[in-house]
């Protein structure tokens, strides 16, 4: 079993790179770097403006900064462009600055903060040549065209995925919501009409994702190797025209090459809503990925009063099958034996017909087993699909779905219809402080109705969200 990560400190990150990074021992294998040292292109000396924002950037700020101090034929100057402090904290009181900002700060390079270019223009100093390279990394603004032209080796930026795959501002997030076993970093040039779409000039190795990866975690494994990529590339001259292109990547290498060439759009808040049911509903294992790998899930739900509420869901893990509650199994196995006998009566399931007969299997399955269960109307938006087209429509429409519930201790377990059963640790309902999710969840829970009715509308039901794959998700825990 693997340990989990532990994270380290952006210094120590910082101070182990610097040892790293000089060793002779160290290179990235790189599809356009290998052999080139024969082959290195002459470079005027580079005065750099650099942009960037967050822990992933410093890596590649200290390397060149570190690269100026002992190759000052390569680099001479450095200047920094970072976005303005935003305020942030209760009130918006503490005006917080970026990482990179900090950085620049510490390393005593001159520092401009813009949020946007126009305008503007980059600095000219008596005695200093003039910016002849940009380099943007995890920056979020587009470098204009009219800043790219007038710098004579134009932009260069560093990005954690193997490009073409996963372009976008959210690589790190889609990798490992798809569970990816490998990745790697690239250095392409700014391009003057979009963002990720300029040449690509090199790629490190490939890197293996240890699991159970965070974000902050995989962005501390590749920046480094980012930084090294960038650096060796301008020594090489991997910015002087003209430009060789990086030989296309060898992706049928990777074990998940099927799913390559993705794009990886920004993160938003819909993509942090708990999916229950619909054809984009979760199993266990998903939730607990989406919230390992996005933070604290949300959905909305109906208090007993009928007030809606959007609730946070902390801490929410997979939990094993030989750890489920006997609670939870003891509910499914006999809803399980109410189902059978209902589809022995009525049949297949699939007609919609035989739905409205079988909307009591859970309650038939919380009598038969003398038990008294628990149940949430969850509130989700459900992606509506157009009828005869596999591409989505962005229309959505929001349904109700009943799920069971079990509380043990300060925890509760939600069975799933996709499979497995999840805990949630601690709920924060909107409005409140977080508080263990047994005692928050209380003003939202009702006794299962025993005729199997109520709590549910549109087109998810309690049959829906959890009677069909009842006997899927107990197969490898009921003899």
């Amino acid at each position: 079993m693997l340990r989990p990560l532990m994270r380290p400190s952006l210094r120590q990150l910082q101070a182990c790179y610097r040892s790293w990074i000089w060793s002779s021992d160290a290179s990235v294998k790189s599809s356009s770097t290998q052999g080139q040292t024969e082959t290195r292109k002459a470079s005027d000396p580079l005065h750099i403006l650099f942009c960037g924002s967050d822990e992933f950037s410093c890596f590649s700020l200290r390397a060149l900064h570190d690269e100026k101090q002992r190759n000052g034929d390569l680099i001479r100057s450095i200047d920094v462009v970072v976005r303005p402090p935003k305020p942030t904290g209760r009130g918006n009181k503490i005006v917080q600055k970026s990482p990179l900002h900090m950085l620049a700060e510490e390393l005593s390079l001159d520092i401009y903060a813009r949020d946007t270019f126009t305008g503007w223009q980059p600095p000219q100093r008596d005695g200093v040549g003039a910016i002849n390279l940009i380099v943007a990394v995890s920056f979020g603004l587009f470098v204009p065209r009219r800043l790219l032209r007038a710098a004579k080796y134009g932009g260069l930026n560093v990005h954690p995925s193997l490009l073409p795959d996963l372009r976008g501002p959210a690589p790190l997030q889609h990798a490992l919501l798809a569970g990816d076993r490998y990745t790697g970093v690239s250095l392409q040039t700014l391009s003057e009409e979009a963002f990720d779409a300029g040449i690509v000039l090199s790629r490190s190795s490939l890197v293996a994702i240890p699991g159970g990866t965070t974000v902050p975690q995989l962005r501390d494994l590749l920046a480094p190797i980012g930084a090294e990529l960038l650096v060796s590339s301008l020594r090489a001259g991997a910015h002087v025209p003209p430009l060789a292109p990086a030989a296309d990547a060898n992706h049928s290498s990777l074990p998940d090459s099927s799913r390559r060439y993705r794009t990886a759009p920004k993160i938003t808040t819909a993509d942090r809503q708990a999916e229950w049911t619909g054809p984009r509903a979760c199993s266990a294992a998903n939730m607990a990925v989406r919230a390992r790998v996005l933070g604290p899930l949300w959905s909305r739900a109906l208090r007993r009063d009928g007030e809606e509420r959007r609730l946070i869901l902390e801490g929410v893990e997979d939990v094993p099958s030989d750890e489920w509650p006997e609670e939870v199994v003891l509910f499914l196995r006999t809803t399980s034996e109410v189902a059978k006998k209902q589809q022995d009566q009525h049949g297949s399931t699939s007609d919609s017909s035989v739905k409205g007969k079988v909307e009591n299997t859970h309650a038939g399955g919380a009598k038969a087993a003398g038990m008294e269960v628990q149940t949430v109307t969850w509130i989700q938006d459900v992606q509506a699909e157009k009828h005869g087209t596999s591409e989505a429509s962005p229309m959505r429409r929001r349904v109700q779905v009943t799920i069971p519930f079990f509380s043990q201790g300060d925890h509760i377990f939600i069975p799933l219809a996709r499979g497995g059963c999840i805990r949630v640790r601690d709920i924060k309902v909107e409005g409140e402080k977080s508080k263990a999710a047994a005692k928050a969840i209380e003003p939202f829970s009702t006794n299962l109705p025993s005729d199997g009715k109520g709590g549910s509308s549109g087109d998810f039901g309690i049959a829906d969200a959890l009677w069909f794959p009842v006997q899927g998700m107990l197969e490898s825990i009921l003899p």
